[in-house]
C-alpha cells in the first residue's frame, strides 16, 4: 500500500483518497494515512461508512496522522431505514457519532447515499438531516447492479425513474442553497435530463 502510495506521488498525484471494502479497519491505515503526508499529498480523505470515526481516540490519531477528509456513507436520515440496508443494528449510530467526532476534529466530512428503492422518496430529508448536522457536501451514487444486489435483491433495491422524479428533484434543487455541493454519480443521463 505504502509503495503504491509513494508511487502516486511520484505520478503527481497531490490527493490521496483511500477507499476500499473499510479503510479504517485495515491495520496499516494510520500508517497509510501517515505515508501520504510524508509522501507530500497536499490532500488526504477517506471513504468510510463511518464506524471507527465513532471512537474519538481514533479520530484523534487519524488526524495526527495527517487525515484532511472524510466522505461517510451514509444511506439513510433514520437507524431504521440505514441499518436495514447495510444489515447492521447500531451502524447509523456509530456513523452519525463519527460524523460529529470527525467535524470536532476539524475534519472536512461529505455524505456519500447510493440512492435506492428504500431511500428514494426519503432523499431530500434525508439531504435535510445532514445539512442540519453541518454537512454541506453530498455524493448521491447511482445504484450499479452487480452481485448479490442485482441477483437477489433486484426488486427491493432498483427504483422506476419516472415515480421518483418528484423527489429527485427536490433533492437536486437543495443543490442552489449557498455553500450547498452536491454531486452525482454514475447516474445515466436520461435520469439527469
Amino acid at each position: 500500500i505504502e509503495a503504491e502510495i509513494r508511487a502516486g506521488r511520484a505520478r503527481g498525484a497531490t490527493r490521496l483518497v483511500l477507499s476500499g471494502g473499510e479503510p479504517t479497519v485495515h491495520p496499516g491505515f494510520l500508517s497509510a494515512v501517515e505515508a501520504g503526508r510524508a509522501a507530500g499529498y497536499r490532500w488526504v480523505q477517506v471513504i468510510t461508512n463511518g464506524r471507527m470515526c465513532s471512537y474519538p481516540r481514533f479520530v484523534e490519531r487519524a488526524t495526527a496522522a495527517g487525515l484532511d477528509e472524510a466522505t461517510v456513507s451514509i444511506h439513510g436520515h433514520t437507524p431504521e431505514l440505514h441499518d436495514g440496508l447495510v444489515g447492521v443494528p447500531g451502524a447509523f449510530a456509530q456513523a452519525i457519532a463519527g460524523v460529529r467526532n470527525l467535524q470536532r476534529a476539524g475534519r472536512v466530512v461529505s455524505v456519500d447515499v447510493v440512492v435506492c428503492k428504500p431511500n428514494v422518496r426519503h432523499l431530500p430529508d434525508l439531504l435535510r438531516f445532514f445539512l442540519s448536522l453541518g454537512v454541506r457536501e453530498f455524493d448521491l451514487l447511482h445504484l450499479v447492479p452487480f452481485g448479490r444486489g442485482f441477483d437477489e435483491h433486484r426488486a427491493e433495491l432498483f427504483y422506476d425513474h419516472a415515480e421518483a422524479q418528484p423527489w429527485i428533484l427536490e433533492a437536486l434543487a437543495l443543490a442552489r442553497t449557498p455553500g450547498v455541493h452536491l454531486w452525482t454519480n454514475r447516474w445515466p443521463a436520461p435520469l439527469l435530463e
